[in-house]
């Protein structure tokens, strides 16, 4: 498999990021830190991994009220997603241990959970989001779907200038769409963004089909089996825990990368891009909420996605701290810094998809009569 890419610009800024890069070093040498996980954030995954287990061992006692067990399928919902968060996420970027076999353990572990093969996704997320953040048509992360447009780029149809109405709906089938469709659809493409020649290996489609049969068989066909409710119950349940799961997620990437003031570019037909690198990475993500320690705890560095941009190889436990040093950089040198809180950001999100829909749609209205007077 090839892969096509883009050269970024170089230019006087690249000097942000090698002081940037000592400024973080020296950092982690004043306080003796390593750049993989804390003891605290092991204790949260032993935490998370008990809390998980004992929900789903509750469910399966029959011991409990439809809704109860409900509740339970909640609590595992956030729990899966904080795996990804905060461990899986972690693990593909072999940051959670210092030993590379137990990173691949915990990443395809986590990824088990969602019914998904952590070595597809690793090389979607490493090759073309993390090389290529909101450059249309090289970072998978920013075109999911025909019905959303979040770019200047993306064609755009009728339906659209309605999508900041329907959006909200759309992203609670997020992640249930992403374990019974887009990995599917994806197994059948030679080309995949800026991936060119696609081959799965057979070990990985191996993989992939174990993890589809182990979720569905321990998230639907176990519980239809044990539990004594109707089995259209379990089938309920289980869609109600995807809305939970999406919304975690959604709420988490959106507010990071599709925000209204992100610099949604392309390469030109020689394929450069207009922007430094570093520069881009920081133009590119948007923070929220910074020093919240649950913040940090429940979304595994999400909330501090400059840092994790600039720095994936270093464990999210370290970005709040990493996240000041960042925002002081770029102001030394020019470089925009986006931080807002949770909801200012779900709100510039709100609006992102007024500009690329209602208002794009208005545009076009007022182009026409001019163009045929």
């Amino acid at each position: 498999m090839e892969y096509q890419k883009a050269k970024f610009l170089k230019t006087g800024r690249d000097v942000f990021y090698d002081t940037l890069k000592e400024r973080v070093n020296a950092y982690m040498k004043a306080n003796n830190l390593t750049r993989y996980a804390t003891p605290v954030m092991v204790s949260k995954l032993i935490a998370q991994s008990a809390i998980f287990i004992t929900c789903y061992t509750l469910i399966l006692t029959n011991r409990f009220t439809p809704l109860q067990c409900l509740a339970f399928a909640f609590v595992m919902a956030v729990m899966s997603d904080m795996f990804i968060f905060n461990v899986g996420h972690d693990a593909v970027h072999h940051v959670l241990f210092k030993n590379k076999k137990l990173n691949i353990i915990a990443y395809t572990m986590s990824f088990l959970l969602i019914g998904d093969n952590a070595n597809m996704w690793k090389r979607r997320h490493l090759q073309s989001h993390h090389n290529y953040v909101n450059i249309n048509g090289m970072d998978s992360d920013i075109e999911v779907i025909w019905l959303l447009r979040f770019t200047p780029y993306t064609p755009f149809r009728n339906i659209h200038r309605y999508q900041h109405i329907y959006a909200p709906f759309i992203y609670l089938f997020y992640t249930l769409y992403w374990v019974t469709v887009s990995d599917i659809k994806y197994l059948g493409k030679k080309r995949i963004f800026n991936f060119i020649g696609v081959q799965n290996p057979n070990r990985d489609l191996l993989h992939w089909a174990l993890a589809k049969v182990f979720y569905y068989v321990y998230l639907i066909v176990i519980p239809i089996i044990v539990l004594n409710m109707p089995w259209w119950y379990i089938i309920i349940g289980f869609v109600l825990m995807h809305f939970v799961s999406s919304y975690l997620v959604i709420m988490a990437l959106i507010c990071t990368h599709l925000f209204e003031a992100a610099n949604l570019v392309k390469a030109d037909e020689k394929g450069i891009l207009p922007y430094n690198w570093a520069a881009h990475q920081v133009e590119n993500c948007q923070d929220f909420n910074t020093q919240s320690k649950f913040a940090n705890m429940v979304l595994g560095g999400q909330n501090t996605h400059t840092a994790h941009h600039l720095f994936p190889r270093i464990c999210h436990v370290h970005y709040p701290a990493i996240s000041q040093i960042i925002k002081a950089t770029a102001r030394e040198f020019g470089i925009k810094y986006n931080e807002t809180t949770f909801f200012g950001g779900m709100m510039s999100h709100y609006r992102l998809l007024r500009k690329y829909g209602i208002e794009e749609a208005n545009r076009r209205q007022q182009i026409r009569p001019a163009m045929a007077a």
